[in-house]
């Protein structure tokens, strides 16, 4: 697996991994309350435009409730986080479709 730190300039925040194989655009983010998603979904967004085509997923430290997965849902972000010694991922559905 090849993976890259993306910075877009020294004075902006930088995303936290770029997954090559995957094609992935990867940020943690250690809160989810509003201010948090949106400064995350800012970041990712603006990194996201410097590659052809990825996903963006958000790397959380808990399961997401259900405001967070309905922004990411509405975002087409990934929401990634632990349980159980494993990581579990929430995909959005594909644009277009209903979830």
């Amino acid at each position: 697996m090849v993976r890259h730190r993306v910075v877009t300039d020294p004075e902006l925040a930088s995303s936290d991994l770029f997954d090559a194989t995957a094609e992935e655009l990867v940020m943690a983010c250690h809160r989810t309350h509003h201010r948090a998603l949106i400064t995350a979904y800012g970041v990712i967004i603006d990194c996201a435009r410097l590659f052809p085509r990825p996903s963006c997923a958000l790397l959380l430290t808990t399961a997401p409730g259900t405001f967070v997965r309905d922004f990411l849902r509405h975002h087409q972000i990934i929401a990634i986080w632990p349980e159980t010694g494993a990581f579990v991922r929430a995909e959005p559905a594909p644009e277009g479709m209903v979830p």
